[in-house]
């Protein structure tokens, strides 16, 4: 039996409500690149470790954190991985069961096993995964799998987090990246289709249902009614499939375009510059967005196909920038040639597909960070205007955050991964002899997860890059914790939604009161960690569940699940710095990148950057004058040591001493 929306029982029923809130907010992560596992998604590194072999061969040769990177993250969708597996491992095996004996091949060829394969034959293993794992039949799989789970009792959150992201990341794949409504729109039922305000028109948006034509609106209607309540869960999953093979269209996306001038059209390929009130135009008048054409001197149109506005509007503004790029002259331009931000998109009868008008921009809101006390605020002051006279400390670290504001105001990703790296990569030179030292693991977790041992004691090569790295990572850690922390604790005295408010009331007034009567204090979030027991016990006893809370209570006092996520979260952020140091290089050394995961590390670059300039900062200020300024080698050296010492307190279940570091 197939169940439809309205006989299905009602665990199913809301396993797809659960399914929809997670599609939104994975779409969202995925969308604004915000951190997460699927940077690891097979889906993303098979294209990334194809262009290392391709573009950075010999090096890459050489670099054994790359090569043991790759193989793990491979290693994970293999079926000879000897550990135990996870449910996570299942669900990714089950998806790769054809491709097994490829990638099994490629994590042969990263290892250093005499009989293997070559990076050289990567490539060729790469394709063939790929032409396997991105076909209709690899999609039919995935919402198969996730048409069992949704049946299933117990909905796992991490199995169904893994199935969105490849189904998100198999259509960004295809150029669709347009995606937060599709699984709405899939499931919606008949009684909530819009209609125009005089009722006249009906917008189904379920896949395949009957259009109008020349029926009445009763029967159209009726028509509609019966193809929405026939049409079952397992259906409504599949037409995720139809929706994947569409067939690109023909359009051409408009830009506006200022900083040019030129007396006839320009046609370069399929980039075409014109005058629309002398060339002609090609928008079909409307009210509002035909005078797009009409209010503007000079436009570029690209001819595209596809079927998604965004994934056309982003290709479209490549192409025109790149034309624009070959037809600059040697001289410096006067004034930049921009594309606007407005853009349309019609068809070749000139009907409008699409269309973006931005408003003005948004003004960046100042925070402090490190500097809040008039004191520091001073000192600042003085520094800055007598630059050349400061600590050689402050003096580098200035010079940091000058290349770190760059990287902030970045139209391009580039931009920003090279000019935040450029501002963490001067502290090499004062850090070269720093010890890299990390606590060994306890025997406990040797024995649960022998992969972490191995990933632990893993560098990149370089010894200053390396020191660099560690610095990131521990920065960057410290910030993860003390922002988490953050986060809860704001759940309890300024909830951002009806929600969390009511979550915020759910705990006994005393503890209200106390946390509302500290919370301008500055110790403010050591003291919410010492509540934080007493108010989950208080939200478990009425069956509430904040996971974040739930998270950050088995941190801070579970010292065994403290000491694993501390390990992983390492782990990951290791990987991460090797990852955007590798994008640098690759355009460093090769000018370009085509990875998937650019604009991902670029963000990262950013933010780790950030937490390491703000940790030299908390530095600085300690001091009470510039005499107590001490070399930055020595602030790096106590960084180590003092994460070590929290660390190693973990393993001692001392956990008085790692919250002192997590939230100093």
């Amino acid at each position: 039996m197939y169940f439809t929306l309205s006989n299905a029982p009602e665990y199913v029923i809301k396993n797809i409500e659960n399914l929809q809130q997670i599609w939104l907010e994975r779409c969202k992560a995925i969308e604004k690149n915000q951190e997460g596992s699927y940077s690891r998604h097979l889906l993303l590194i098979l294209h990334d470790l194809r262009e290392e072999i391709q573009n950075n061969k010999n090096r890459f040769s050489q670099n054994a954190y790359g090569k043991k990177f790759f193989k793990i993250q491979f290693s994970t969708y293999c079926s000879f991985k000897k550990e135990q597996l996870d449910d996570l491992d299942k669900i990714r095996r089950v998806w790769t069961i054809e491709v097994d004996r490829e990638l099994y091949f490629i994590t042969e060829a990263l290892s250093d096993s005499k009989s293997k394969f070559e990076l050289d034959d990567i490539s060729i293993l790469i394709k063939r995964i790929e032409e396997k794992i991105t076909s209709k039949n690899s999609l039919r799989k995935v919402i198969k799998i996730l048409y069992d789970k949704i049946l299933e009792k117990d909905l796992n959150s991490n199995q169904i987090e893994f199935i969105v992201d490849t189904i998100i990341i198999l259509f960004n794949s295809k150029g669709m990246l347009e995606l937060k409504s599709i699984l709405n729109d899939q499931f919606q039922k008949f009684e909530d289709i819009g209609t125009d305000p005089e009722q006249v028109y009906l917008y189904p948006t379920l896949f395949g249902s009957p259009s109008r034509d020349v029926k009445l609106l009763d029967e159209h209607k009726e028509e509609l009614k019966k193809y929405y309540e026939a049409s079952s869960i397992k259906q409504r999953l599949n037409f995720l499939i139809e929706i994947y093979c569409l067939e690109p269209q023909s359009y051409k996306v408009i830009f506006k375009i200022t900083g040019v001038k030129f007396k006839k059209k320009i046609n370069i390929g399929k980039v075409e510059l014109y005058r629309p009130k002398i060339d002609g135009k090609y928008i079909k008048e409307n009210e509002i967005i035909g005078i797009f054409e009409d209010n503007s001197d000079y436009c570029v149109a690209v001819d595209i196909r596809g079927v998604d506005s965004k994934f056309m509007k982003i290709k479209a503004q490549q192409m025109a920038e790149r034309t624009i790029a070959v037809l600059s002259t040697r001289n410096r331009k006067d004034q930049a040639i921009i594309l606007s931000s407005d853009w349309v998109i019609c068809d070749s009868q000139g009907e409008i597909r699409a269309f973006n008008f931005k408003g003005g921009d948004k003004p960046q809101t100042i925070r402090y960070n490190s500097i809040d006390s008039q004191n520091n605020q001073q000192r600042l002051g003085q520094w800055i205007s007598s630059e050349d006279i400061c600590h050689p400390t402050v003096a580098k670290w200035l010079a940091s955050i000058d290349w770190y504001r760059r990287a902030t105001e970045a139209s391009q990703s580039s931009e920003e991964i090279l000019n935040s790296w450029f501002a963490v990569e001067k502290f090499s030179d004062s850090s070269k002899t720093i010890c890299k030292k990390l606590p060994e693991l306890s025997d406990a977790l040797k024995n649960k997860k022998k992969i972490l041992k191995e990933n632990i004691d893993l560098w990149i090569d370089s010894e200053g890059i390396r020191t660099v790295q560690l610095l990131l990572v521990l920065s960057e850690l410290k910030f993860n914790l003390y922002h988490k922390v953050r986060q809860v604790g704001g759940v309890f005295i300024t909830p951002l939604t009806f929600p969390l408010m009511d979550i915020s009331k759910s705990i006994n007034q005393d503890l209200q009161d106390y946390l509302s009567a500290n919370k301008d204090e500055i110790d403010f979030l050591e003291k919410f960690i010492e509540k934080v027991p007493e108010i989950k016990k208080q939200l478990d006893s009425k069956s509430i569940v904040l996971p974040d809370l739930n998270q950050v209570n088995e941190i801070f006092y579970n010292h065994d699940y403290c000491e694993q996520y501390l390990i992983e979260k390492i782990i990951a952020l290791k990987d991460d710095v090797y990852n955007i140091y590798r994008i640098r290089n690759m355009l460093v050394h090769s000018s370009s990148t085509t990875s998937r995961l650019f604009d991902y590390y670029a963000k990262r670059s950013r933010e780790y950057c950030n937490s390491l300039l703000d940790a030299i900062a908390y530095k600085i200020y300690q001091t009470s004058n510039d005499d107590e300024i001490m070399p930055l080698e020595s602030y790096f050296r106590e960084m180590v040591i003092d994460a070590n010492i929290a660390l190693e307190a973990v393993k001692d279940n001392k956990m008085d001493k790692f919250i002192n570091w997590a939230l100093s």
